[in-house]
């Protein structure tokens, strides 16, 4: 498993993730908080400096956040500071969609305890240009001081757990805090927030369905795939072939079964690259390369590019539209 991703549970997989524990039914709050492996706890503790001649100074008012199962310090913060403990997270998260029977799909620690998530499916479901899209409650925290809390609405193309995660206009899917105060106080914001989910959701059908509406021949999807994955100037051959093989792995994944609907089309198209962005393997993969494990070094890059969104899949869309 890569040292990024410490703990993690998922039920069945998880949209960008194939590591850590698989269960087969989502659990609760407290049983997730131990399938993940987040049962544990930080505090803060006062800092000391060496400051020579075998003497210690106070760190000038600043506190480490040590989780108490190994001591490893996760972060260096303010006085102002207020960790949120992992249990917390899904008594928040429990509060905020609502209380009741909250079921979690994923949960995990990344970065030897930095960053924790927890991923939970909201209740609605939508029907998209005949594609069934489910909104996951994404929930991240960070233990070392340098992210603030998270919560956004991700949405997942239920066929192939592939994340559509658009920067739609004036439909916002993340609310923020920072780590201070008492976070349950800020339920009722991060509420309103989330409940924008729907508008997003809105948003998006319309944007599926204009998208549905545009032809996409062969030869324009062809110059689509060079001009999202281009060929930078001066390029040594080892890195063109490399660039080739990640266009060939673009075009390819348009000709899935389940886009035969939309064949043709700006959608289609769009779901390629989602497709593309969620799942490719190393190009080192792509060549053929057996001892090389695919998921080393992308689950970082998959984790953020959910909770960011992805650059590839709004350039797509405008390219697409243009």
């Amino acid at each position: 498993m890569p040292s990024y991703v410490e703990t993690m549970f998922s039920v069945r997989k998880v949209p960008w993730h194939r590591l850590g524990l698989v269960v087969t039914m989502a659990p609760s709050s407290r049983d997730a908080l131990e399938m993940s492996g987040l049962n544990w706890r930080v505090s803060l503790r006062p800092l000391a400096v060496e400051a020579g001649g075998g003497r210690w100074v106070d760190g000038q008012e600043r506190l480490g956040v040590v989780r108490h199962t190994d001591n490893r310090v996760l972060g260096v913060v303010s006085q102002r500071y207020r960790p949120i403990q992992n249990e917390e997270a899904f008594d928040f998260v429990d509060q905020l969609l609502g209380g009741g029977d909250i079921r979690y799909e994923a949960a995990g620690s990344l970065g030897q305890g930095k960053t924790v998530w927890l991923l939970a499916r909201m209740t609605s479901e939508h029907c998209i240009v005949g594609d069934r899209i489910d909104p996951y409650l994404l929930f991240t925290n960070s233990h070392s001081g340098k992210a603030s809390v998270k919560a956004l609405m991700t949405p997942v193309r239920v066929v192939c757990a592939n994340t559509l995660n658009l920067a739609l206009h004036g439909a916002p899917r993340t609310w923020t805090a920072a780590h201070v105060g008492d976070i349950f106080r800020k339920v009722s914001g991060a509420r309103e927030t989330l409940g924008l989910a729907r508008s997003y959701m809105e948003h998006l059908s319309k944007k599926a369905g204009t998208l549905a509406g545009i032809p996409i021949d062969e030869n324009r999807w062809n110059r689509i795939v060079n001009e999202l994955i281009p060929i930078p100037p001066s390029s040594s051959k080892p890195r063109k072939q490399n660039i080739y093989l990640l266009r060939n792995d673009l075009r390819e994944r348009r000709r899935a079964k389940d886009l035969a609907n939309y064949a043709n089309t700006g959608w289609d198209s769009l779901n390629a690259v989602a497709d593309h962005v969620a799942h490719v393997p190393s190009v080192a993969v792509l060549a053929g390369r057996k001892d090389f494990d695919p998921n080393i070094g992308l689950s970082e890059t998959r984790f953020y590019s959910v909770v960011a969104g992805h650059q590839m899949l709004d350039r797509a869309v405008k390219i697409i539209e243009g």
